[in-house]
């Protein structure tokens, strides 16, 4: 009797293992931005494929959701104003991946931080990921000990309109 528990662990457990690589089959890497603040965007994500996959390169797309799908996730749809493209492509290395642009200049505002939701289709299934990226610099204070938050909130810019320190 240990031996049919042992078989149906061991079939159980492959049938695992098939059923999560088949799951994980495409995905979506670490995004990078590669453009500086005030610029038009430049984003590039890989593209992971696993080996036993590649007939679906011929059927990947990539795409960016509507406005809707960004307000039904509480995210700021503020990327789709700047007329952003989306594509797929091989790099000089070899490797797949998907290149977000706009073609308008995201200028640095008051909201330093935009979202992306980014969709890759393929035949069998699709992915979306939420990235979050910094459009411009975040300021540095040196605290010292015994500081209170008053006082560091009082060393950003006190003339601007955005906050109080007691914000």
């Amino acid at each position: 009797m240990p031996n049919t528990q042992m078989l149906k662990f061991i079939f159980a457990s492959l049938i695992g293992i098939a059923l999560s690589t088949s799951v994980f089959a495409v995905t979506l890497g670490k995004a990078n931005l590669v453009s500086n603040p005030g610029e038009s965007l430049r984003i590039e994500v890989p593209i992971e494929l696993a080996p036993d996959e590649q007939a679906l390169l011929t059927t990947l797309s990539a795409s960016i959701p509507s406005a809707s799908a960004y307000e039904r996730l509480g995210i700021s749809p503020k990327i789709l104003d700047f007329n952003t493209q989306v594509m797929v492509y091989r790099s000089k290395d070899g490797r797949l991946m998907v290149l977000v642009e706009t073609v308008k200049a995201v200028p640095v505002s008051e909201d330093i931080f935009v979202d992306l939701l980014l969709t890759l289709n393929w035949s069998t299934g699709s992915i979306t990921r939420i990235y979050t990226f910094l459009n411009g610099t975040l300021p540095k204070f040196i605290v010292e000990p015994g500081q209170t938050l008053s006082s560091i909130a009082s060393q950003m810019d006190p003339g601007s309109p955005e906050f109080s320190i007691d914000q």
